[in-house]
């Protein structure tokens, strides 16, 4: 539970829960049965106690030292969402009886499954904040991706796997850049640790070849044993049994322009992305598009301008008419415009994003917005505006 969107997750199955159990009669109960400065004084006496028993809980509970402040808001949550569940009139319905029973059990479930599934490892905050001394010898602002091995870092694949392991793994997590703690030292990766990223990305990744390392703009390998390819160069060496950091000498940039453009299937450009001459340097492997064969030039620059999770803008100067190559993860849903003119992101070089660029300076920008997403929101904001008419049909309707 290093991460507080874990705990939104909890806290909102728990919500779940208590809604399904007559969540909804808090209203209803504080009209008819207690004033509304009751329940809240009940509410507020509730997160009260919680605050000073939370702590002496989890030292019982066996999670003692280490549980982030995410928990706090969690043990908050629930203990206003408790509070109106049960200070709702008792009733002598058996059905009132049997979902309080049901509720107790769902609760139970989630303090079994926290306990007694995963090995209990606990770390004091700042042993988990340490910053990474891997990360302390790249440069600033660092130029590349990094590439981390989730095979290698994961205490799965060491022979000690017990929970003193664990704990030193967790414990040095982020000193030595395992998947996704990498995020916290501001660096992208190649490699993530399961993340949900598209099947063509992965079977890029599945390659392991040098020259599709070299495309993505790989700078920064992070290993335990020796380096994945010849003529990397050591950069560092940390305390023993950490990571090294190996160093390539000529990765490409995130977004360059070639003169040269394939259609190809997918086993020509596969084949072309393990070839040790790299190819792919020079020409954009297209599943879909026109292809372009003009007299390759030198001097052509890009630039962002914008870098952000769903939207992309870069300053582009080709020295002729070419591709303009984005070694982020093609997707359905992106779309791009030259110089405010829509155009068609191409998937590159199995699964990265390319746009033609005319000769000369232009400006590039991509944005994410499928369809899915627009039409969830639409139904969401109908939904909304149909809830809140029946709310102000049921207040305008005499008691």
């Amino acid at each position: 539970f290093r991460y507080p969107a874990k705990y939104f997750l909890l806290t909102a199955y728990c919500a779940s829960v208590l809604a399904g159990l007559g969540l909804d009669r808090l209203a209803a109960a504080a009209r008819r049965d207690r004033p509304r400065a009751a329940a809240l004084a009940l509410v507020l006496a509730a997160l009260f106690v919680t605050l000073a028993v939370g702590p002496w809980l989890l030292r019982l509970l066996r999670a003692r030292e280490g549980m982030p402040a995410g928990l706090t808001w969690f043990l908050l949550a629930l203990a206003c969402l408790a509070t109106v569940r049960w200070a709702l009139p008792r009733s002598s319905d058996r059905g009132r009886w049997a979902a309080r029973a049901y509720a107790g059990i769902a609760l139970a479930e989630l303090a079994a499954a926290n306990l007694y599934l995963f090995p209990q490892v606990w770390l004091s905050a700042d042993r988990l904040a340490r910053p990474s001394a891997l990360a302390a010898v790249l440069e600033r602002p660092v130029s590349g991706r990094l590439s981390v091995d989730p095979q290698e870092a994961h205490p799965a694949s060491d022979a000690d796997s017990s929970r003193e392991a664990l704990a030193r793994f967790v414990e040095e997590s982020r000193d030595r850049l395992v998947p996704l703690r990498f995020v916290e030292e501001d660096l992208r990766a190649f490699e993530g640790y399961e993340p949900p990223v598209p099947r063509l990305a992965e079977e890029l990744r599945a390659l392991d070849a040098r020259g599709v390392f070299d495309l993505v703009g790989v700078r920064f390998y992070v290993r335990l044993g020796p380096p994945p390819f010849e003529g990397l160069e050591e950069l560092a060496r940390g305390p023993r049994g950490s990571p090294v950091v190996y160093r390539a000498p000529n990765p490409m940039p995130r977004a360059f322009v070639v003169q040269q453009a394939r259609v190809a299937d997918e086993g020509q450009t596969r084949a072309a992305l393990v070839d040790p001459a790299q190819p792919a340097r020079t020409t954009a492997y297209l599943a879909s598009g026109e292809p372009l064969d003009e007299k390759e030039c030198q001097g052509s620059n890009v630039r962002f301008l914008r870098d952000e999770a769903r939207h992309i803008e870069l300053e582009v100067d080709s020295c002729g008419k070419g591709v303009l190559v984005v070694t982020d993860a093609w997707f359905p849903g992106w779309t791009a415009t030259v110089d405010g003119k829509p155009v068609e992101i191409l998937r590159a070089d199995l699964a990265l994003r390319a746009v033609p660029v005319p000769s000369g300076p232009s400006r590039v920008r991509m944005d994410y917005l499928p369809a899915s997403f627009t039409l969830g929101a639409g139904v969401s904001g109908l939904a909304l505006l149909a809830l809140l008419g029946l709310s102000g049909a049921r207040l305008r309707k005499p008691s």
